[in-house]
């Protein structure tokens, strides 16, 4: 019985459906017929490949890839504060509290550690120079190169993200006798983050530091400070949690503002302090072009010279303990971590911008290429001209099967089928609506026509590629028309579509779609899509002599595929082959097989539609921004078809139908 069993579902899987009565150069068994016997090779199909399961394993390296992607972009975000960027602190207050008012009138270098804050001024005769925002490859060497001259020790507060990205000037500066201090990671506004923000900003700049050069440091300098003078209640109480993190704040007796460029001999008077009383003076080595302050820490240091002044860091002008610390072996290594993700999430972001600025560019070139195309395709459809290669009229209108699948399409599926049945077009027509399992009343409403020639078949849920390949299956003619539920045709339609499959070499031909409900902001937008990607593209595509697209809306195929032959007496027999349209839920396909002819010119096609209202997001993700095409074609290398265009319309009841993805490859 199942030897029985077997050879009943190979004869029906030859023949599919009764061959319609055409004429000899569209039929091939006839021309086979009438060749001698000893030439005649019968067109024969191999079993199709088993499906093979998808691998699982490709799922985990995707999500471990966007989780890697998504991590190094924020990362980057973070560090170039276009994610968590901070705002300027408000300008002091007129009534500060007692505290304040007294370290406004107290020294640059604040202990608040204790129950009672307190604050130093630098002795007399002895000058600290600090500089801040860096290290900086462009300037930074050269203020060293500066300081080196002249003998003199200054304290660098450091940008955490810098020192990540340029480790190498950070050992710089600890190797020739300067002092390292914090300055935040990501340069934010300690006034204005909130507590978990402040702690990150100096645990990360801890582990950059650790990373780059094995130390940590206990000198802080919040950014946008100044002097005591310009403390705000904000930064005051940022301040305080500064110091219950154990750090000592750091801000300037004599604030250059070089970060203005003012000019060279303004840096250097408001550098020198007067009377021979020391200062903590404030500079910046990165943030823009310091040559300027080069300038100036050359002559300054020169003239302090000649005063008796010496230079030196924060910590040894008070007289206490260096502010490094060794840092242990678990903080370098999570530093030189982080440092490492920092500079790959910038190349990363690099390699990004660069991959979407030629993105841009193809784009523009190819919106300018086919806007061009389509202008002389409208100058010529205007002027009458006709296409070379125009498909010959058919001998009588071949029968026709439209496959309709459904989902839940209650709201429209008695008009789609009607526009169907009113059809213009004279050859014999079957209508077939695959019910995939639809929640409403779909089924009922498409009997209830009471059509003659259209037939209801209901299938369990399975997506949109199931219900085409039980339409494909239950289809009775070869020409084969895929409509969505959704869509209403003009009465011309059908016969545009069908002139064009006259050809022989034409595998698929795509049609025209507008969207009839445009009064939506969703429906204008996809109005303008269908435009622009179905029918400027389809003009140019037909300017071209091929078709990228065959949209699901509006498309018509053949359900056998026309081969070449190494001569146009001859069959060549090949493997069978499927082209699949690839969905979101999985993919429909049709049969090839041996077809006799001249060899036509290699093209590939591509087919797929819209999304509803409701799942427009992620259909817009899988359709239009491109998703994986699947494809399993077995064939020669003589194989191929042509693409043509109909330029027929057809009109969407609203602007919306499901998305669904093909392709195939000769």
């Amino acid at each position: 019985m199942s030897g029985l069993a077997d050879q009943d579902r190979a004869h029906q899987d030859q023949q599919v459906w009764p061959r319609p009565a055409v004429s000899a150069w569209q039929d091939p068994a006839s021309v086979q017929r009438a060749r001698p016997a000893e030439q005649a090779r019968p067109p024969a199909l191999t079993p199709s490949p088993a499906k093979r399961a998808d691998p699982r394993g490709h799922w985990f390296l995707l999500a471990i890839g966007m989780l890697l992607a998504a991590g190094a972009l924020v990362l980057n975000g973070y560090v170039t504060n276009v994610v968590g960027e901070t705002r300027t602190a408000p300008p002091a207050t007129d009534h500060p509290s007692p505290q304040l008012a007294e370290m406004r009138r107290g020294g640059p270098v604040l202990n608040l550690t204790g129950s009672e804050p307190s604050s130093a001024h630098l002795p007399n005769k002895t000058i600290a120079l600090t500089f801040d925002d860096g290290p900086d490859p462009a300037w930074t060497p050269t203020v060293l190169d500066a300081l080196k001259k002249h003998g003199a020790t200054a304290t660098f507060f450091v940008v955490g993200s810098k020192v990540a990205k340029y480790p190498e000037l950070t050992r710089r500066i600890v190797a020739e006798g300067h002092e390292l201090g914090s300055h935040t990671y990501t340069h934010a506004e300690l006034a204005t983050v909130p507590g978990w923000r402040l702690r990150l900003e100096l645990s990360l700049t801890q582990k950059a530091l650790a990373g780059a050069t094995g130390l940590h440091t206990a000198l802080v300098r919040p950014p946008y400070s100044s002097t005591p003078e310009a403390i705000t209640g904000p930064q005051w109480e940022s301040m305080k949690a500064l110091a219950a993190e154990g750090y000592l704040v750091t801000l300037a007796d004599l604030d250059t503002k070089d970060w203005s460029r003012p000019g060279t001999r303004k840096i250097v008077t408001s550098s020198l302090p007067t009377g021979g009383r020391g200062a903590v003076v404030m500079m910046h080595d990165s943030g823009g072009d310091r040559r300027q302050t080069v300038e100036a820490v050359d002559l300054v240091l020169k003239e302090l010279a000649g005063k008796g002044y010496r230079a030196v860091t924060v910590t040894k002008a008070l007289g206490m303990p260096s502010a490094q610390q060794q840092a242990g072996g678990a903080d370098r290594f999570v530093g030189s971590a982080l440092n490492l993700a920092q500079r790959a999430s910038g190349w990363f972001t690099d390699a990004l911008l660069w991959v979407l600025v030629a993105a841009g560019a193809l784009t523009l070139a190819r919106l300018v290429f086919f806007a061009v195309l389509a202008w002389v395709h409208a100058r010529r459809t205007r002027g009458g001209k006709r296409r070379r290669g125009r498909a010959p009229a058919w001998p009588a209108p071949p029968p026709v099967t439209v496959i309709v699948p459904a989902y839940n399409e209650a709201a429209g599926i008695q008009a789609t089928v009607r526009s169907l049945a009113d059809t213009a077009y004279q050859g014999r027509l079957e209508i077939l609506v695959i019910d995939d399992g639809s929640t409403d009343a779909t089924a009922e409403l498409a009997t209830g026509l009471g059509l003659p020639n259209v037939r209801v078949i209901r299938q369990p849920n399975g997506g949109k590629p199931a219900a085409l390949n039980t339409g494909i299956a239950e289809a009775g003619h070869e020409l084969l028309i895929m409509v969505d539920g959704d869509t209403v045709f003009e009465p011309a339609t059908i016969g545009h579509l069908v002139r064009q499959l006259s050809d022989p070499t034409v595998g698929a031909v795509s049609g025209n779609t507008k969207v009839g409900n445009r009064r939506g902001m969703i429906g204008r937008w996809q109005h303008i899509e269908y435009v622009i990607g179905f029918n400027l593209d389809r003009r140019a595509f037909e300017q071209l002599d091929c078709m990228a697209t065959v949209p699901g809306a509006i498309g018509a195929f053949r359900r056998w595929w026309p081969w070449a032959a190494s001569a146009p007496t001859r069959w060549r027999r090949t493997p069978t082959s499927r082209w699949h349209c690839a969905g979101p839920d999985g993919a429909w396909s049709t049969r090839r097989r041996p077809w006799p002819g001249p060899r036509p010119r290699p093209r590939s096609a591509s087919c797929g539609s819209s999304a509803t209202a409701g799942a427009t997001a992620p259909c817009r993700r899988c359709g239009s921004i491109g998703a994986p095409y699947s494809t399993r074609t077995r064939s020669v290398a003589a194989a191929s078809a042509t693409w043509r265009c109909s330029r027929c319309c057809c009109r969407c009841s609203h602007p919306s139908s499901t998305s669904w993805r093909s392709t195939a490859r000769p």
